[in-house]
């Protein structure tokens, strides 16, 4: 089972810091937060069943308070 984690932002994200201007807070807020879940059940070598989750939300990442959280 492989896992990954981490924050893409988006160019319009990215137009919207500035060095000695944003601070740490706006940069946050500037965060949509994506937990995706996906299970892939094989029968052989052909895909049984296919489950996928997205949830989304603002915030920090590393934040408990997410939905779907271990």
């Amino acid at each position: 089972m492989e896992q990954s984690t981490g924050v893409i932002l988006s160019s319009a994200a990215l137009d919207r810091i500035t060095p000695g201007e944003t601070t740490y807070q706006e940069v946050l807020r500037l965060w949509d937060i994506e937990h995706h879940e996906v299970v892939i059940e094989f029968d052989g070598d052909h895909v049984r069943d296919l489950q996928a989750d997205v949830r989304r939300r603002r915030g920090v990442p590393g934040d408990d308070s997410f939905p779907g959280r271990r």
